[in-house]
């Protein structure tokens, strides 16, 4: 779900070999979808973002 411009209301920081929510938007999808500031990130669209750079989850 995103919003009219194509955005979720998160940022993410990969640490180490994870990646975790360092921001998430109030009353924005990401927020609306339960996700939390801390929240580890493992999967995006069914792909793992273990050890992925920003860009590669961007």
């Amino acid at each position: 779900c995103k919003d009219g411009k194509g955005r979720v209301g998160n940022r993410v920081q990969p640490v180490n070999k994870g990646v975790y929510n360092n921001l998430v938007q109030k009353n924005a999808p990401a927020a609306h979808a339960g996700l939390r500031f801390g929240d580890q990130i493992q999967m995006i669209n069914d792909v793992s973002v273990a050890g992925c750079s920003m860009s590669d989850v961007h």
